[in-house]
Formats: C-alpha cells, sequence, structure tokens
C-alpha cells in the first residue's frame, strides 16, 4: 500500500461515513495466517479503516502516577504504537477508578515515560521539556514537532519534575490538554497556560 492509496481509502472512509471533523484510525496488520506466534513466511496484510465523528474535548485534565504498570524502556515494543496495549489499558482503568483523566507510567528505573495515550511536556526551569525516548516514551507525531517548532528538549523527568512544574501539557494526535493536577496535588496555577496554547497551535497545524 503506498501513500496515494492509503490516502485516497481515508477520503473514502471519511466520506462513506459521513464524518467531516473527526477521528480516523488506521490499522494494519500481518494478515490471517496459521496458529501460533511464528508470522507467516509469506504475510499478506490486512488493513482496517475505522471512522468516528467528532474530536475530544481539550478540556484540562487531572492523572495519576499508575501503579499497576510500567513501560519497559528497553524493550523495542516501546518505541512502536501497536495493538499490544494492556499497560495502557490498566493505567487507564486504575486513572478511571481514582477518578482522574490519565496516568502516566513510569520506567522500569520509576522516571516517566509517557501518559497511557498521551505525550507528557513540562515547562520546567525556563525549558519546554519532554522524557527522552530512551526512557519508554513513544516518538509520536505530535512530539516530534514539539521538538521541532518549539525546541522542546527530551530528558529524563522524575515525578517530582511534574509537581514541580509551570505547566504540563498531555498530547497525542487528537488534541492537547492542559495537566493540571498530579495525584491531586496541583501543577504550577491549576490552570491552562500560554505554553499549552503553543502546543496545541502546532499540533492543529497540519489539519
Amino acid at each position: 500500500y503506498d501513500d496515494a492509496t492509503l490516502g485516497r481509502a481515508l477520503s473514502d472512509t471519511a466520506r462513506m461515513n459521513g464524518v467531516g471533523d473527526g477521528v480516523l484510525r488506521l490499522t494494519l496488520s500481518r494478515g490471517a495466517g496459521a496458529r501460533g506466534l511464528a508470522p507467516p513466511e509469506n504475510p499478506s496484510p490486512t488493513v482496517v479503516i475505522a471512522a468516528e465523528a467528532g474530536l475530544p474535548p481539550e478540556t484540562p485534565a487531572r492523572a495519576i502516577v499508575a501503579r499497576t504498570a510500567r513501560r519497559d524502556q528497553g524493550s523495542a515494543l516501546s518505541r512502536l504504537k501497536t495493538l499490544s496495549y494492556l499497560e495502557g489499558v490498566l493505567a487507564r482503568m486504575e486513572a478511571r477508578d481514582a477518578g482522574a483523566d490519565e496516568a502516566l507510567l513510569l520506567n522500569t528505573h520509576g522516571r516517566i515515560a509517557d501518559g497511557a495515550a498521551s505525550t507528557l511536556f513540562v515547562f520546567l526551569g525556563d525549558r519546554l521539556l519532554t522524557p527522552a525516548a530512551a526512557e519508554g516514551a513513544l516518538p509520536g507525531i505530535v512530539r516530534a514537532a514539539a521538538i521541532r517548532a518549539l525546541g522542546a528538549v527530551e530528558r529524563a523527568l522524575a515525578p517530582e519534575d511534574v509537581r514541580a512544574a509551570d505547566e504540563a501539557m498531555l498530547a497525542n494526535s487528537l488534541g492537547v490538554r492542559a495537566l493540571v493536577a498530579l495525584d491531586g496535588r496541583p501543577i504550577g496555577s491549576g490552570e491552562e497556560g500560554a505554553w499549552c496554547a503553543k502546543l496545541r497551535a502546532i499540533a492543529h497545524a497540519d489539519e
């Protein structure tokens, strides 16, 4: 599947489902094969595109530090967005039970990797910071754009750094939300700040 073919398929799916502003999810699998873990010698990949109208609100969020799951920064899977998502599912369930919107996943060294379904950014010490890929962060699209356009710096971050930040934000391809509290304690002013607006402008620049 080349870019042009996938582009047409995405456009057709949005049109046929009546989706203007909304979400398109493209999933690629290795296709059907015999039972077992080993991939087939001659795979025939399957592409599935799902469409959903509307976008989630970019309202301020509250997070917890997850205790039910950790990200293994040494695993190649930490750099890939796959359907093997149990860590994120467990962390989000823990956040929901705690009355929070998101959970921050620690790596095996106790430092922050990223959110269950988001990338963390903090404004601390006059710099915009984000966990390094070596810490287990998923190298996503918005993260790359913020590093390129806003000069975000990759750095190891601990939960204490988030609590001490002037601002914190959670970002993914669906939007940017101000992170206003962690484990029930406010971050900075406890409200959305200027860096959240800057990051949101970068995230929506190509829409």
